[in-house]
């Protein structure tokens, strides 16, 4: 509803469907990523850049997830999907409950981040999400036109 009142057409929002790419039967953040990058890779929207929207708190892990599954899914800079991320509805950070990860209540959004970033060291140690300078070589790479770091960036996924 928000999207739609700064303008955004409700034929223009997409809801990805979930794939269990490996074979958990759970949806959390990393295998959202990759059905996120599968669906477009392999749709219509293939050459279309896309935002993420989720909880502010998230945003650094969802990101992270994304980069990996694009790294991990082979893209090469000609179907690289340029993903900007932006926070979902603003929600209390420091008066009320909120249902965290796998519907886990935590007392606020603020304790919330202690666990994400924990979360985070956790999931790169085990190779799970992007590193913080593949993120960094990422945004380099989508935010700069220039053909140089497009050269750079191709040298980076071809190493991985």
């Amino acid at each position: 509803k928000q999207l739609m009142k700064l303008g955004v057409e409700p034929s223009s929002l997409i809801r990805v469907p979930f794939l269990d790419v490996h074979d958990e039967k759970l949806i959390h953040t990393r295998n959202e990523a990759y059905s996120v990058i599968e669906h477009f890779s392999s749709t219509q929207y293939k050459k279309y850049n896309f935002a993420i929207c989720c909880s502010a708190y998230h945003l650094p892990r969802c990101f992270l997830s994304i980069i990996d599954a694009l790294d991990k899914n082979k893209c090469n800079m000609e179907s690289m999907k340029r993903v900007y991320t932006m926070p979902g509805d603003r929600l209390p950070w420091y008066h009320k409950p909120i249902n965290h990860s796998q519907n886990a209540l935590v007392p606020t959004q603020h304790g919330i981040v202690p666990l994400e970033l924990d979360r985070i060291k956790r999931y790169t140690m085990k190779g799970d999400i992007s590193t913080l300078d593949r993120a960094l070589e990422y945004l380099m790479w989508r935010e700069s036109p220039s053909e140089s770091s497009k050269i750079h960036c191709q040298n980076l996924v071809n190493t991985k």
